[in-house]
Order: C-alpha cells, then sequence, then structure tokens
C-alpha cells in the first residue's frame, strides 16, 4: 500500500526515479507476489539488506519474522548451532535449550548476507537444508527432525560464477541459491538520483541547509566506490561540518579519499625509499620493508576510500577478505567491521 512505498522510500538506498530505481521497484513488487529464493547482487552500499526487507514487507510473510545471518561472522565449530539451534548439553557451554535462526524465521524470511563468503564446510550444511528444507538442533537426535516454513533471500558483493569458477563456492549450492537474481544498481548507474538522496539525507537534520549548486556538481563528480553508504557518510560529515550555518557549500564536504589516499601512499613509499637510501639499506631488505610500507598504505588507503567498510575496501584491492584482514592485523591497521 501507500504507507509501505512511503516507507520504503524513507528507508534510504530505495530513493530515487531513474530508470533503474523504478525498475528495481517493479521487480521487488513482482518478487514479492512469489516464494522463490532470490540472490541478491551489489557492490557495498548499495543497499541488499534493504531490498530483502522490502521484499519481506511487502510478501504474504509480511507478518513473520526477517531474521538476517552474517555469513562472513559464521565460525565453522558453530555453523550448525547458529542455523539449527541446539538443546540444552548438545556442548560444552550449552546451558540451555536454543532456537536457531532457521527456527526463529519461520514463517518469516531467512536473509543470508554475504552468502559468497562462507567456508567449504558451511557452504555443505546450507545445501544440504536448501534441498530438504528441514533441520534438526544439535543434540537433538534424529527423530527430532523439524520442516522449515522460510523463504530464503541471499546476497553478495561477489561474482559466485567467478568464485565457482575458482573452486570456492560449490556449483550445486549456486544454483540452489540463484533460482531469481536481482542486481541493484551502482550509484554512479544512477546519478540523476544523488539530488534525492542528498534532500533525502538533510531531510535528517534540525533544519535543513540550503545546498550550493557547487556542492551537487562536486558530489556528481566522485565515483562513489562505497554507494549510497557513502554518500550519507559524506553528507552527515558535511553536516557536522557545517554547524548551524545556512548554507552547505564545498568546503564542508570531506575530501575525496581516494585521491588524496593515493597520495599518501605514493608519499610514504618516497619517504621509505628515501630513509632507506640514507640508511645504506641493503637490497633484499629494502624490498621487503618497500612492499610491507607500500601495502600498509595500500590497505590505510582502501579503508579510507571506502569510509572504513571493510567489505568496499576488499573490493577496491579485489583482496580475499581472509588475506585483508590478517594483513590488517598484521599491520595494525584496526578499524571499524564491515
Amino acid at each position: 500500500g501507500a504507507s509501505g512505498g512511503s516507507q520504503l522510500a524513507r528507508s534510504l538506498a530505495l530513493v530515487g526515479a531513474s530508470a533503474p530505481m523504478l525498475e528495481l521497484g517493479r521487480r521487488i513488487g513482482a518478487l514479492a507476489r512469489a516464494d522463490s529464493t532470490v540472490l541478491i547482487r551489489g557492490e557495498s552500499g548499495t543497499g541488499k539488506e534493504l531490498v530483502a526487507r522490502a521484499i519481506h514487507g511487502r510478501s504474504a510473510r509480511r507478518e513473520g519474522p526477517f531474521v538476517a545471518v552474517s555469513c562472513a561472522a559464521l565460525p565453522d565449530s558453530l555453523i550448525e548451532a547458529e542455523l539449527f539451534g541446539h538443546e540444552k548439553g548438545a556442548f560444552t557451554g550449552a546451558h540451555q535449550d536454543r532456537a536457531g535462526r532457521v527456527e526463529r524465521a519461520q514463517g518469516g524470511v531467512l536473509f543470508l548476507d554475504e552468502v559468497g563468503e562462507l567456508s567449504p564446510l558451511a557452504q555443505g550444511k546450507l545445501l544440504r537444508f536448501l534441498e530438504e528444507r528441514r533441520f534438526e538442533r544439535v543434540g537433538a537426535g534424529r527423530g527430532a527432525t523439524r520442516e522449515a516454513d522460510v523463504r530464503v533471500l541471499a546476497a553478495t558483493h561477489v561474482s559466485l560464477e567467478r568464485a565457482v569458477a575458482l573452486g570456492d563456492f560449490r556449483e550445486d549450492l549456486y544454483y540452489r541459491l540463484n533460482v531469481v537474481e536481482l542486481a541493484l544498481p551502482a550509484l554512479r548507474e544512477r546519478l540523476e538520483d544523488l539530488p534525492l538522496l542528498v534532500e533525502h539525507f538533510l531531510a535528517g537534520a534540525s533544519a535543513t541547509p540550503r545546498v550550493s549548486p557547487e556542492v551537487l556538481a562536486a558530489l556528481l563528480a566522485r565515483p562513489w566506490p562505497g554507494n549510497v553508504r557513502q554518500l550519507r557518510n559524506a553528507i552527515e560529515a558535511a553536516l557536522v561540518a557545517l554547524g548551524d550555518g545556512p548554507e552547505l557549500r564545498v568546503e564542508h564536504l570531506p575530501p575525496e579519499p581516494t585521491q588524496e589516499a593515493a597520495q599518501g601512499v605514493g608519499a610514504a613509499v618516497s619517504a621509505a625509499v628515501r630513509a632507506a637510501s640514507e640508511a645504506a639499506t641493503p637490497p633484499v631488505e629494502l624490498y621487503a620493508t618497500l612492499r610491507a610500507e607500500f601495502e600498509r598504505s595500500l590497505i590505510a588507503a582502501a579503508l579510507a576510500a571506502s569510509g572504513g567498510n571493510q567489505v568496499a575496501a576488499t573490493q577496491l584491492l579485489s583482496m580475499n577478505r581472509a588475506t585483508f584482514r590478517r594483513k590488517m592485523a598484521a599491520y595494525e591497521l584496526g578499524g571499524p567491521g564491515t
């Protein structure tokens, strides 16, 4: 109904009147009328969970729960207990019966976020569940199998076809998840929506400032690798810089991170080369030092460019998430998660 639509518009990434967004709205409506599994793909910050919630909110399951699972955060040791629940005493620390995510989603939607990050073991468990649509709590025994009444919506920012080709993702699971595919547009593919989005984000301010034409021009010229989420963060930062001023101007915008960060990488490496030549560092050590300095700067730059979002930063560098996290820890680059 109308209230659902306006609520949807208020929900952030789904603001827009461009052709890609009108098409997305149409597809959300069509998918809400079905009960099939949907694979939602899109870059980091495009609003995949919002779209999943919109499908749920317009479907026959809207009165049922919406349960999200962050697949990247599922350790192998806890997969079954997390998804299917456990009985008291099933393992050390299982002090009481606990429903898993599937059970909590009964009658509603199970949303598998970043499904491409599942380990091989987790992929096998999920495949079996999707094939049988039955589950049992850990420690419950075979007789306690339950029927699952959930609709599965999955999301990914990586190409699962490529992951299948590389042997990182099971082909049979890919086909189980990709019954219907929904691709979300990147912000750069719907730039005509940017003024509407800016207006939408400013509407949350206590006193909505005017926006100078130069600000819109500057925002339209940026590449937005972190998409709508990055735009929202930029507007929030600009509002802080503006204080209670009447007009948002270019100087209030945060610097464009990529360009600044790239200069930072170059400067850091040049400084390391200079320092090494002055200290007459042996060539073997010099290479290792420079490589570490370059990697550290590059990861810091990617994090800056993505507003601290690790998923977006790994995308920018085409680096696998485990490697990225390992290097972050090695170079002591702490920061907010995804």
